[in-house]
């Protein structure tokens, strides 16, 4: 299994401008070969796929010396990624998507190496830089599989590492197992069917004043003055601490399930239309990091993960009897039901979602057992609350 690591790494000078030459060559290449895969679409219905692509390298470098600066391996690797780009958005469920964007050039960037980057100790060499890159983080790998050098907006470089870990065997699933069914939405961001939900957070509304504060100010500079470009350090660090809580915050709360239940069901969950209920507070809250951080961690601890169908009404439905409700109206909160269920409408999806999950893995007999108030409330600034208790109608946080 193959994983990905990431660490923050301290270039010189002349180590940037190795790397800058490499984004701007990678860059080039990428737009180019996509400019002319578009033309011969256009002209002949035909796509340049990368064994064509590839055999245009040789003239190329041929009229523009400074290509032959960079890696050969990264810009055949920028090929490779450009064919692969085009098949996800040509053959995706049999649907055309568009074409590939152009990349721009902007203040980021990253250049990839698919091979022959060795790190020692606590350096990395990457192939055709005589100088060791200086790597700050704890576990470092010892065998890279391939190499992605990251600049970001705001001045800081990283490197992504891919690295190959053992595969872990799934646990055994008998009457003792404990699993969970989980209700992802805008409101509470996740909300477990033993009536504990994690509060959604909001880190970008909370900075929101913040950033238009700083975006203001650097409007009013003039454009490529050293004012300006401080300013825009400013915004992008800013924007870079919004991400990095979002982030902290999928982590301990996907470690906290991970460890706790053996089996977790979710809900594949449609974002695309449920921004267009409430945009804003879907953008705040990172359901795609949460799957794949989640992902990642029950393999990691061989828990098994199951993904129930979208349109599956599990909020409609009441979990004791069966009987289906009209649920529609989203700021109705609380399900009523006439065998005298009262209930939350998320907790009453998140049971739901633990009965059709286990149903996939030929069992009913399991229950969410435990408390996940046995972490704390409020753990590592995570806030957890209960939906079992009345006073919860007044608890929703918009």
């Amino acid at each position: 299994m193959y994983i990905r690591q990431n660490f923050r790494i301290y270039p010189t000078k002349e180590q940037q401008q190795f790397f800058l030459q490499d984004i701007g060559n990678q860059r080039f290449i990428w737009n180019y070969v996509l400019g002319k895969s578009i033309e011969k679409y256009k002209q002949e219905n035909k796509f340049i796929w990368y064994n064509e692509a590839a055999s245009l390298l040789p003239e190329l470098k041929k009229e523009l010396e400074w290509l032959k600066l960079g890696n050969s391996q990264a810009l055949q690797q920028t090929l490779k990624d450009l064919d692969q780009a085009f098949k996800v958005a040509f053959k995706r469920a049999g649907q055309r998507s568009g074409f590939p964007k152009f990349k721009k050039k902007s203040h980021g960037g990253s250049c990839r190496y698919p091979s022959g980057c060795v790190i020692i100790g606590n350096t990395i060499s990457v192939p055709k830089l005589k100088t060791k890159i200086k790597i700050r983080g704890k576990n470092l790998p010892n065998e890279v599989k391939s190499v992605t050098i990251i600049l970001r907006p705001s001045g800081k470089w990283f490197i992504s590492c891919v690295v190959e870990i053992p595969e872990v065997e799934k646990v055994q699933i008998n009457e003792n197992s404990k699993a969970v069914g989980i209700d992802l939405n805008s409101r509470f961001f996740a909300v477990l069917d033993t009536g504990d939900a994690v509060v959604n957070p909001k880190h970008l509304l909370k900075k929101e004043k913040a950033l238009k504060r700083y975006q203001r100010r650097m409007a009013r500079k003039v454009k490529g003055s050293k004012n300006r470009e401080k300013q825009r350090i400013k915004v992008a660090r800013k924007h870079e601490q919004v991400a990095n809580q979002r982030k902290e915050f999928v982590e301990q709360v996907t470690m906290q399930i991970a460890k706790e239940y053996d089996i977790i069901c979710i809900e594949d969950l449609n974002v695309k239309a449920m921004q267009q209920w409430n945009g804003r507070m879907i953008q705040s809250a990172p359901f795609a990091m949460f799957r794949s951080k989640l992902t990642w961690k029950a393999n990691k601890y061989g828990k098994h993960l199951i993904v129930i169908d979208r349109f599956v009404p599990t909020s409609k439905v009441c979990n004791e009897c069966g009987q289906i409700h009209d649920m529609s109206d989203l700021n109705d909160r609380w399900l009523s039901c006439d065998c005298g269920l009262e209930m939350h409408r998320d907790h009453n999806a998140a049971i739901n979602i633990r009965y059709i999950g286990l149903s996939t893995v030929g069992t009913t007999g399991i229950y969410a057992s435990g408390d996940t108030k046995v972490h704390g409330l409020d753990v590592h600034g995570i806030r957890w609350v209960s939906l079992k208790e009345e006073n919860t109608r007044s608890l929703d946080v918009y």
